[in-house]
């Protein structure tokens, strides 16, 4: 029998650390910089402004490390968020939404959104998410300095939707559905691999929408410092999906 859905008012909790890293009809190349996945890029889709995305995927489980205390999910706790988002893309300014697997002493899980550079830090809220269970997550730029979320738990049932402010100077050069360590995250925790399915993309008010493999797409390897890879896709399974898989802390 399938859960009854379930509306969780936001209860959200704000981290204003450090900004996150905005990563610099067909695959049209491969960028090794802060995320992993694909993204549908403006310059290489006839200038398409984007104002929606969505996916979803289920939430793997990590590893808890002792040293890191619950309260640590707000600062340097291990973490790899799942995402997807509008812009970003050569630094510009990035709306998201994704879920959480954070390895704190007892591993936490938590959906959160972001907007950069207006609210530089992750606003955790959204309904509960444990790992094995699955998200949907659609993010809309509503071209009025907001933008809309909803969150779901589809597994449970359980959804948030709401609105909050965003930057003023949004741009939309970019669909973007990724995994990420965030900049302040210790490390990236080990992960089983992560398939997106749902990954669409859309654009011009909504005048046009498509999967994310049948526009021309960029594959992002996520990389540190050092050029080692720590995560990276498979190519797409479908014109809707593809999995994500670690490779280093």
């Amino acid at each position: 029998m399938a859960n009854a859905r379930t509306c969780v008012p936001p209860n959200p909790t704000v981290f204003n650390g450090p900004a996150g890293m905005a990563a610099s009809f067909g695959y049209v190349g491969t960028h090794k910089q802060f995320w992993a996945g694909y993204t549908d890029n403006s310059s290489n889709n006839g200038g398409v402004i984007y104002n929606q995305v969505q996916g979803g995927w289920v939430q793997p489980s990590v590893r808890g490390n002792s040293a890191y205390p619950q309260s640590k999910y707000l600062s340097d706790a291990p973490n790899v968020g799942f995402w997807v988002g509008l812009g970003g893309v050569n630094g510009g300014a990035l709306v998201q939404a994704g879920a959480a697997s954070i390895g704190t002493a007892t591993p936490q899980y938590r959906f959160f959104t972001q907007d950069l550079p207006y609210n530089p830090g992750a606003v955790w809220e959204g309904p509960a998410i444990r790992p094995g269970q699955t998200t949907f997550v659609d993010v809309v730029y509503n071209f009025d300095g907001s933008a809309s979320y909803y969150l779901e738990n589809v597994t449970t049932g359980a959804y948030s939707p709401f609105t909050n402010q965003a930057s003023p100077d949004f741009t939309g050069h970019s669909a973007d559905f990724v995994s990420e360590k965030p900049s302040t995250a210790a490390y990236q925790p080990r992960f089983s691999g992560v398939t997106f399915h749902g990954a669409a993309a859309f654009w011009n008010h909504n005048n046009g929408e498509e999967l994310v493999a049948n526009l021309n797409y960029t594959k992002q390897v996520e990389v540190n410092g050092n050029g080692t890879v720590m995560a990276s896709p498979t190519n797409p399974s479908s014109p809707s999906s593809f999995t994500v898989n670690w490779y280093h802390d």
